[in-house]
C-alpha cells in the first residue's frame, strides 16, 4: 500500500537524485477547491502551453511537460495516491520515449531503464534501494545482450565491475574498487578462454604495477612499473620463465633504454639507449 497524502497544501519537490528527476508532488488541504481534471499552465511565458496537470479529488494523477517548448510533450509521470510510480521521458525530442524511471512507495525511484542509442530499446538498467544507488547493467554494443554490470557500496560508489569486452556473453575483465569508488585492481583475461592473464594495481585511482602472462601458461612473463599513473618500466621473460632478462624504461610514454641479460646470470650486460624518436644511439 502506497503512503497516505497528508492533508495540507504542499508543494514539493521530489528530488530522485540519483535517479537523475526532479518531480513536484502537489496535494491540495481539505479546506481549498478540488480542481478535477486537467490544468494547463506556460511555464516559460511564451503563450504556448507546456505544462499539463491532471488532478481527481484534489490528488496529482498525471503530469506532463514540453521541456524544450516545441510544442511537443516529452516528460510523462503519473501517480497514485499523490507518490509518483512512474516517470518516462524523451531526452533527444524525437517523440519516443528513452528514459523509464519506476518508483517505490515512498515515491523514490527504484530502476531506470534507458534507451542510450535511441533505437527504442532499452541498453542501460539502473537499480536503486531506498534511493540509492546499488548496481546496473548495460548494454554497450546495441546487440540486446548485456556486456557490463556494476555493484555499487554502501555510500553510493561503485565497487566492482565486471565487463564482457569481446561481446561473446562471457565476462572477461574485472574492476575492483575501493570505498569510494576509485580503481585498486584490475583482473583481464586476455586470450578470453576464461583463466585470468592480467593483474594491474592502483593507488588513489593511479597505476602501479602489474604483471602480465603473455604466452598463457599460466605463469606472469611481462611487469609493469608505473609511477603519477604512467608506466616507467617493463620487465621482460624472453625465454618464458618467470625471471626477467629484459628491461625497458619510459619518460612519459618514451622508450628511452633498454637492457639485457644476454646468458640469465642476473646482469644486465648490453644496454641500448633511445633519443626522443626512440631512434637508437650510441652508448
Amino acid at each position: 500500500m502506497r503512503s497516505p497524502i497528508l492533508p495540507v497544501a504542499l508543494v514539493t519537490t521530489i528530488l530522485g537524485a540519483l535517479a537523475g528527476i526532479s518531480i513536484t508532488l502537489v496535494v491540495m488541504s481539505d479546506e481549498e477547491e478540488s480542481p478535477d481534471g486537467w490544468q494547463e499552465s506556460d511555464s516559460n511565458a511564451d503563450g504556448i502551453i507546456d505544462e499539463w496537470i491532471n488532478f481527481k479529488d484534489g490528488v496529482f494523477l498525471k503530469w506532463e511537460r514540453d521541456h524544450n517548448f516545441d510544442g511537443l510533450r516529452d516528460d510523462w509521470s503519473e501517480f497514485e495516491g499523490g507518490v509518483p510510480v512512474l516517470s518516462k521521458k524523451d531526452t533527444n525530442f524525437d517523440g519516443k520515449t528513452d528514459e523509464w524511471v519506476q518508483f517505490d512507495e515512498m515515491g523514490l525511484a527504484n530502476e531506470i531503464k534507458n534507451d542510450l542509442n535511441f533505437d527504442g530499446k532499452v541498453d542501460e538498467w539502473t537499480i536503486f534501494v531506498m534511493g540509492v544507488q546499488v548496481g546496473s547493467r548495460s548494454d554497450k554494443n546495441f546487440d540486446q545482450k548485456v556486456d557490463e554490470w556494476v555493484k555499487y557500496g554502501k555510500y553510493g560508489y561503485r565497487n566492482r565491475i565486471d565487463n564482457d569486452t569481446n561481446f561473446d556473453t562471457k565476462i572477461d575483465e574485472w574492476i575492483y574498487c575501493g570505498e569510494f569508488g576509485q580503481t585498486e585492481r584490475i583482473e583481464s583475461d586476455l586470450n578470453f578462454d576464461g583463466s585470468v592473464d592480467a593483474w594491474e594495481f592502483f593507488e588513489l585511482g593511479h597505476f602501479t604495477n602489474g604483471r602480465y602472462d603473455l604466452d598463457y601458461d599460466s605463469r606472469p612473463d611481462s611487469w609493469s612499473f608505473g609511477k603519477f599513473g604512467q608506466v616507467v618500466e617493463q620487465h621482460w621473460s624472453l625465454d618464458g620463465s618467470e625471471k626477467p632478462n629484459k628491461k625497458t624504461f619510459y619518460n612519459h610514454g618514451v622508450k628511452t633504454r633498454e637492457e639485457f641479460d644476454i646468458d640469465q646470470d642476473g646482469v644486465f650486460e648490453v644496454i641500448k639507449k633511445f633519443d626522443k624518436l626512440e631512434r637508437e644511439i650510441d652508448s
